[in-house]
């Protein structure tokens, strides 16, 4: 029976995620952060996120090591804190009553957003953390603790500009005293001087804007879907769920209109949390939308911290609900999100990269080569091998674009020749076959 539990456990539910092999960011993090504390952040002008992630992962890993739990153990211990701030603004900033409060946080945990990246070896769980302690420090007026979170966040992420916009832009609207209101803005301006530093030092050090960048423009259709997207955090080059996406944006859409509609008849003076609540879910993927008709910005998984906002404006609306309302959409978000999780177990599975290298090893003398065929299965080979026996086959330097981890890609690391048997290469290819080759 406890056989059976466990299996079911990591195999139907999102902690599947937690024992899934690497993919290719999640082992290019794991080498990234394996370097010294100088030199992470002297490469880290030259990645696409600051280097704080980095930093604590690096003394992360010394302290848990490097498998793949203990590494994305780090995302999970940040969607926990997640997860009590969350409850911190449903009792304290929303004042859920006690019945409701432990409803709304198994919904919570049910986000198939959120459970996913707490599962994955990348900064988005901190960056969504620290986010939502910003804003719940901003809305209950801790103005150290505010700059303190807010200033992780930058460091975490670049998106937490945007975070610190639509909190300028809250504050500006709400009804605050005019002396609240220049507080809050220094504790704004402070916490951003403190990032200045790291922007001027990008700026200098790399050109990282200069760079091609792997983010197709934003479609159409993004918006129309948008309270999907950010109740699920599905991307378009999923394609499981397409069919799916504009219902459930239209009943969103239409309960959130309800819901404004009914505080807005109510007369509570309730405007500035339903000001703070629109603009956490959706001023930076609104934002990223229209800037990516200058340059692709539109990547659902850098709005996780908008996830968490979307969450609590629904709670926020459903207060507003008769019961009956309130069970009936809990119902249809729980329907939503089990059903979204089930495809996404399916459909977003890690290849089998290391049962593939177990069998290399297997097979491999001392000097033997890993040769693979495309730079994107570089970094989860140097993992699951030998870093130093690890290289990029049958192209050049130039060819390998810089989005795909290029900073840590040795020019060397690069060949054409095949190695003199007896000496040989196991060249991966791009499906996860591979053939044994030498030159003789």
């Amino acid at each position: 029976m406890m056989t059976y539990m466990l299996n079911f456990l990591f195999t139907k539910t999102p902690l599947a995620y937690f024992v899934w092999d690497f993919w290719r960011d999640e082992a290019y993090t794991y080498l990234f952060a394996k370097r010294g504390l100088s030199e992470i952040i002297t490469l880290s002008p030259k990645d696409f996120s600051p280097p704080l992630y980095y930093l604590i992962l690096n003394i992360w890993m010394k302290m848990f090591g490097t498998s793949e739990i203990a590494i994305r153990s780090l995302s999970l211990l940040f969607y926990a804190a997640t997860f009590f701030f969350v409850y911190l603004f449903l009792r304290n900033v929303l004042k859920v009553k006690t019945r409701w409060l432990v409803l709304y946080l198994i919904l919570f945990l049910l986000s198939p957003f959120l459970n996913y990246y707490a599962f994955e070896a990348r900064m988005y769980a901190m960056f969504a953390c620290f986010a939502t302690m910003s804003f719940y420090f901003l809305q209950t007026e801790k103005r150290r603790w505010y700059i303190l979170t807010t200033i992780l966040g930058l460091y975490t992420h670049y998106f937490m500009v945007f975070v610190l916009l639509s909190q300028l832009l809250y504050v500006a609207l709400n009804s605050n005293s005019k002396r609240l209101k220049i507080a809050k803005f220094k504790a704004m301006a402070f916490s951003f001087f403190i990032f200045i530093p790291w922007v001027i030092f990008l700026f200098t050090n790399n050109a990282l804007f200069a760079q091609g960048f792997w983010i197709l423009p934003a479609k159409n259709e993004s918006i129309w879907n948008l309270p999907s997207i950010l109740y699920l955090g599905y991307e378009f080059d999923f394609a499981f769920f397409d069919r799916f996406l504009l219902p459930g944006a239209i009943i969103l859409y239409l309960f959130i209109l309800k819901g404004v509609h009914l505080i807005i008849k109510e007369r509570e003076r309730k405007y500035d949390l339903l000001y703070l609540l629109l603009l956490w879910s959706f001023f930076t993927p609104l934002a990223a939308y229209f800037l990516s008709f200058v340059k692709p910005l539109f990547l659902p998984r850098y709005f996780i911290f908008s996830s968490v906002g979307f969450f609590l404006l629904l709670v926020f609306i459903f207060k507003h609900f008769d019961t009956h309302m309130k069970i009936l959409f809990v119902v249809l978000l729980v329907a939503f999100a089990l059903h979204y999780t089930n495809l996404q177990l399916v459909h977003r599975k890690k290849a089998p990269v290391k049962n593939l290298m177990g069998e290399i090893k297997n097979l491999s003398g001392p000097n033997d080569l890993v040769y693979v065929s495309t730079e994107l299965d570089y970094f989860l080979a140097q993992y699951y091998f030998d870093e130093n026996k690890v290289y990029i086959y049958n192209k050049t330097y130039e060819e390998i674009p810089a989005f795909v981890g290029k900073v840590l890609i040795p020019k060397d690391r690069i060949t054409r020749r095949l190695p003199f048997y007896p000496q040989k290469a196991f060249v991966v290819k791009e499906d996860l076959t591979y053939t044994i080759q030498a030159t003789y």
